[in-house]
């Protein structure tokens, strides 16, 4: 039995490529902790985007609206990104005999990419005087419709390889005093400055779009 571990953060890195040596394997996982090469602090500063958009329905709707489409615009383009990396990884066992698998861990994977931003707004701020979605709104609900047809192409890909796909939702499993959260915690945004900190009972529907996924 032969295993490779694999990171998508800011580039696609094979960190141990396929190997029977379950020491090797073990090792580099150890190692994983503090490998700032090995990481991405996009889903540690969820929370982060959350207080932003809090920030701006001080302001106003629209500005809040309007902050709210650029970030589901940028999770949905994450989620191309990372899936697009996904089905390369994916080719690579195409000619490994059976039986083969893969686990998938994901921080913020969402079939509904952004839809959870409209969570902070009511309906009737979505929408215009004739009941028509205002064209932010409108935009994250189109996004996110179609953020499951990805997905669903990667799965079915790995069907066809003969492959099993366990996705593996992988918040919480980061420890205290790791230099992740150090640098990018929520109460402070990474630097040390105060911020509005987002309850996360306000916006409970990011963590269930992200479990169901």
């Amino acid at each position: 039995q032969r295993a490779m571990i694999i990171v998508s953060a800011t580039d696609l890195k094979t960190v141990v490529p396929l190997t029977d040596n379950v020491a090797r394997l073990e090792a580099a996982l150890a190692k994983l902790v503090s490998d700032q090469s090995t990481f991405d602090t996009y889903a540690s500063l969820e929370e982060n985007r959350m207080s932003d958009i809090i920030l701006e329905l001080d302001r106003g709707i629209e500005l809040a609206l309007a902050l709210a489409s650029r970030f589901a615009a940028d999770e949905r383009w994450r989620q191309e990104r990372d899936l697009r990396r996904l089905s390369m990884v994916l080719g690579r066992l195409s000619d490994l005999d059976s039986p083969k698998s893969v686990l998938y861990f994901a921080d913020t994977m969402r079939q509904n990419a952004g839809e959870h931003y409209l969570a902070f707004f009511s309906g009737v701020d979505t929408v215009d005087a004739n009941g028509r979605p205002v064209s932010d709104s409108a935009q994250i609900q189109a996004d996110a419709a179609m953020g499951a047809l990805p997905l669903d192409k990667v799965i079915n890909e790995a069907s066809g390889l003969g492959i099993r796909f366990y996705t593996i939702e992988g918040q919480g499993m980061t420890v205290s005093g790791t230099f992740i959260q150090s640098r990018t915690s929520a109460n402070s945004g990474g630097g040390g400055q105060a911020r509005k900190v987002a309850s996360p009972a306000l916006n409970s529907q990011r963590t269930r779009d992200a479990q169901t996924t």
